[in-house]
């Protein structure tokens, strides 16, 4: 019914249970079964171990990524350096040849000529300092909140048994269905798995 369970934590062997499976046995849906609070931690906690590992493998390959970000903008930074040279050269050149034709030490056919070869090889360098500056601006492909959680990951992975972090940084929802059923939601779940994808498949 995905409303929240009833608890006693005071008894010898605390409890949940469904208010409205125990209130109305027989018109409901839901169970009236009891569940021990030890149970549903240690499915929890199962659940979170395998995220947790998810996570862990999915830093490694994040801080891949981000190296693999870092040369790629230092190498476009470089490049468009290079090419921003390159077309103050060009344009120096195509003045000089504009200088010599006025001064009529350049025929009119072949500065036309000169001049368009120049014009060509500019519009390609100035392509290739936008492409650079394309590069250069590459973000990652994991959401900040992803990285974030992968991190966190690191701090809990040797965990011997759940604690109230580990739930509030990882834990969504925890959902018990009948005959003991627990299903475990996490935060940014969906984030995680396009993450995963965009890291493969880049």
């Amino acid at each position: 019914c995905r409303r929240v369970m009833a608890h006693n934590f005071k008894q010898a062997v605390p409890t949940f249970w469904c208010r409205e499976g125990l209130e109305l046995v027989g018109q409901t849906q839901c169970t009236s079964e009891v569940f021990q609070v030890s149970d549903i931690e240690n499915a929890v906690f199962q659940a979170l171990k395998k995220e947790l590992s998810l996570l862990d493998v999915l830093y490694g390959d994040i801080q891949k990524e981000e190296q693999g970000l870092k040369e790629a903008h230092k190498k476009a930074s470089r490049r468009k350096t290079l090419m921003e040279q390159e077309l103050k050269n060009l344009k120096g050149e195509k003045m000089r040849m504009y200088e010599e034709y006025a001064a009529g030490t350049l025929l009119l056919d072949t500065y036309k000529q000169k001049k368009q070869e120049c014009d060509r090889r500019i519009s390609e360098v100035q392509e290739q300092i936008e492409q650079s500056k394309v590069e250069e601006s590459t973000k990652s492909v994991v959401p900040g909140t992803v990285r974030a959680a992968a991190e966190q990951a690191e701090n809990f992975l040797n965990g011997t048994r759940l604690t109230a972090s580990m739930v509030s940084a990882f834990i969504e929802n925890v959902f018990v269905y009948d005959g003991g059923r627990i299903v475990v939601r996490f935060k940014y779940e969906q984030s995680i798995q396009d993450a995963v994808k965009a890291l493969h498949t880049g």
